[in-house]
């Protein structure tokens, strides 16, 4: 018996998560974190196997993106603004993700 979980799957129910493609920020305060069941977020695993660097990954994540935010707008480069993407080890764009970088001074 194959037993596998769908992390994508898990990640983008709307029943967890309302209009699961839509960037919301907010769905990750402790607030709506609370609201939902445990292991409803688990983008590095969980239990025995859960990753050894998650939370150095996490603090590099936190610290790069206020740095990039703080001095840098984020524009997308195409049209639709549609990301395909494709199942690896993560996920990833299948044709990249191509965004205009413009400096907020």
């Amino acid at each position: 018996m194959v037993f596998a979980v769908l992390i994508y799957a898990l990640h983008n129910d709307p029943e967890l998560y309302p209009e699961p493609e839509r960037f919301d920020p907010e769905r990750f305060s402790e607030e709506a974190q609370a609201s939902r069941p445990p292991y409803s977020y688990i983008p590095f695993s969980v239990g025995a196997r859960n990753c050894i660097g998650q939370r150095y990954a996490m603090l590099e994540i936190k610290t790069m993106l206020v740095k990039v935010l703080a001095n840098y707008r984020l524009l997308s480069c195409e049209d639709n603004n549609r990301l395909l993407i494709k199942t690896d080890m993560t996920l990833k764009p299948i044709n990249g993700a191509f965004v205009k970088i413009v400096n907020r001074h």
